[in-house]
């Protein structure tokens, strides 16, 4: 109430998000006499706008997708199922708009976050959530870390299948495989090292000296840098590591 002596004033506050028609009485009182006088209210409905929750600043790498980040959302007259969600970013060179899924269903939902390849750096990632009159936003950032990219140094041309690749030093590496397949690297180009086994190999360690190649039925082959020959292992065992 406010106001002095014969003109006074009401102000009404209706509560939040609460809309309708309520009856208002005002009692007036001199301390022996009273006196009231009632009148409706009508609090005339307005579409609000919806509600998401905040999420935090999220870091990834290069090549790798972002886990299924968790939000929700709201509204005071909207199903949250029917509310509608976008995704934009600020840089599209690390992250197409494209590139922003959405999962969940009603009020809990995901957005999921795939880094264009080959790209890193940080991107302001913003949802627009509408209800088809009003939309809000929440903007966060993700940083793409770079990673080491894998350099091709060469080519193997080979029917056989490859099993397992070992090396002393990015100039001698080998490769084995099937039907007895054994390749070298020496830093430029891979060659077949030619022997007379054809066994499967599956396997294949070394140090300094010696190198070991392990496969099928139990066959060990080792080289001792001039030639390669053939270990008695008194097994049939199929040998998978070394």
């Amino acid at each position: 109430f406010g106001g002095a002596d014969h003109n006074r004033t009401v102000t009404l506050h209706p509560l939040a998000d609460q809309n309708g028609t309520v009856q208002i009485t005002i009692h007036v009182s001199d301390g022996v006499l009273n006196a009231q006088k009632t009148f409706d209210l009508y609090i005339e409905p307005v579409d609000d706008a919806p509600r998401i929750s905040d999420i935090a600043n999220q870091e990834t790498y290069e090549y790798v997708t972002t886990i299924p980040i968790p939000f929700t959302v709201t509204d005071a007259e909207t199903p949250s199922k029917d509310l509608i969600l976008s995704g934009i970013s600020t840089d599209t060179l690390i992250v197409p708009n494209e590139n922003i899924t959405f999962g969940g269903e009603g009020e809990q939902r995901t957005v999921i976050i795939s880094p264009q390849e080959n790209q890193f750096g940080t991107t302001d990632i913003t949802l627009a959530i509408s209800d088809g009159n009003n939309t809000i936003i929440e903007t966060f950032s993700l940083t793409v870390n770079p990673q080491r990219d894998w350099d091709i140094i060469d080519s193997i041309v080979t029917y056989s299948d490859l099993e397992d690749i070992w090396g002393r030093s990015a100039n001698d590496i080998y490769a084995v495989g099937n039907g007895g397949s054994i390749f070298h690297y020496n830093g430029i180009s891979w060659s077949k090292v030619i022997t007379t086994y054809d066994d499967d190999f599956n396997a294949i360690w070394g140090d300094v000296g010696m190198v070991y190649v392990v496969g099928n039925k139990g066959v060990i082959l080792q080289y001792n840098g001039y030639s390669w020959s053939k270990m008695f292992t008194g097994t049939t065992e199929h040998l998978y590591g070394v």
